[in-house]
């Protein structure tokens, strides 16, 4: 169901979590705490909806979202493709290596499909494992900006609870031999082909979603990534257009910190930010300013 509205209630997203990954488990924060960068509206209705919002991934920042892993894992399978059974050669001439050969490719035109979100759509909401880096300030600094630290422990149970995942980021192309491994692995099982293209279609674009450019590699970002939605909400996105996006709803516990950004005005706006906690039912979340805030000029 689509909505296309901004005054909404928190939603939770059904669907089960994925089990049969094998090669390429979600790690598991050593940090307690993941802090995501924002405005003050996203602010606002982050702590009076006790959600975030989960964006679809081709409308984010990064205009190679899906398509830089896609890019690597399809050239790398058709590669490997063609080094176990050139296409077109007959499946009599060695069955098994076709077969491989076959499923691989598969695989690739699944891959393909994806990267361009012609069949699935993936939603994730952003983190950083850094309280306080001059990076996100200056994308979200210069309109006053505040970074929220939530538990990792319960962003990761929240996530598991929706059929989502708490994940880390890779970054560079090399992020994606784990996964090329594994599928090169892969016993051929009925239709080679067809068997392929379903194993993309339900395994590797979640994993598209968790491999960026290595000139990102400073944000030591951390996703929450969920690629099943029934309620599904828009909003406006300047010159996007309009931007699809999820809810995902958090216990009022799992949010521990708020950091003010640098620039003008940072006594009133922890105030600001202070009463706005308290006004909403938050009792133990920490307000601090940033460290950087004397020096930083927006």
């Amino acid at each position: 169901m689509a909505r296309a509205s901004q005054d909404h209630q928190p939603v939770a997203i059904a669907g089960a979590a994925r089990t049969g990954r094998q090669g390429h488990r979600p790690e598991t924060s050593t940090t307690r705490d993941l802090y995501h960068y924002t405005d003050s509206n996203g602010l606002l209705g982050i702590v009076t909806k006790k959600a975030m919002r989960a964006t679809d991934v081709q409308f984010l920042n990064d205009g190679e979202e899906l398509v830089y892993a896609a890019r690597e894992i399809s050239a790398r399978l058709r590669s490997r493709a063609e080094e176990l059974c050139p296409e077109g050669r007959e499946e009599t001439t060695d069955g098994t290596r076709w077969g491989r050969a076959e499923r691989l490719r598969g695989i690739a035109a699944g891959v393909d499909g994806h990267a361009d979100g012609r069949y699935a759509q993936v939603f994730v909401t952003c983190f950083c494992n850094h309280h306080d880096l001059l990076s996100q300030w200056r994308g979200y600094g210069r309109s006053g900006g505040f970074a929220l630290g939530f538990d990792s422990a319960a962003l990761a149970s929240t996530a598991q609870e929706i059929g989502g995942r708490l994940e880390r980021v890779l970054y560079g192309a090399e992020a994606v031999a784990p996964l090329i491994a594994e599928m090169e692995g892969l016993p051929p099982t009925g239709h080679p082909g067809a068997s392929g293209y379903a194993y993309a279609q339900r395994e590797v674009l979640p994993w598209l979603a968790r491999v960026k450019n290595s000139a990102f590699k400073e944000e030591n970002e951390w996703r929450v990534t969920v690629d099943r939605a029934t309620d599904l909400f828009f909003r406006s996105g300047g010159n996007l257009g309009v931007v699809p996006y999820v809810c995902i709803g958090f216990a009022e516990e799992a949010l521990r910190q708020v950091v003010i950004s640098p620039g003008p005005h940072p006594k009133l706006r922890r105030l600001g930010a202070e009463k706005l906690l308290q006004a909403s039912g938050y009792k133990h979340v920490e307000v601090a300013e940033s460290a950087i805030a004397d020096s930083y000029r927006s």
